[in-house]
């Protein structure tokens, strides 16, 4: 079952346009950077991007979006708990973010 990773942040107003391009292009790298221990990428997709404003969003104060996609809960578990490439990036992010929420789902578990 295709496993899920959703991860919504905010980053403060006065991060500069180029960190921020900086931290949401070092999310989108995690995917190929992101290895098992035999040397295999382990994220099946990886998508983000900013919301748009004018469309009324009801969460105005979330401004970046990203959707993982892992094979299974092990993958994301490991992702979430182990990976240094990931913990990496927290480091990245934390000084910039106000605002960090996230959620996971099984496609179609219910």
């Amino acid at each position: 079952m295709t496993v899920l990773h959703v991860f919504k942040f905010t980053l403060r107003g006065d991060t500069p346009q180029s960190e921020a391009d900086r931290v949401c292009s070092g999310f989108l790298e995690m995917q190929a950077k992101c290895k098992k221990a035999n040397g295999r990428p382990y994220i099946l997709s990886m998508k983000g991007g900013r919301q748009y404003p004018e469309a009324g969003s009801k969460t105005p104060s979330l401004q970046y979006v990203f959707v993982c996609e892992f094979q299974t809960e092990q993958d994301l578990s490991f992702f979430m708990k182990e990976d240094p490439v990931h913990r990496a990036y927290a480091g990245l992010l934390k000084p910039h973010a106000v605002d960090i929420q996230g959620m996971d789902f099984g496609v179609g578990k219910f």
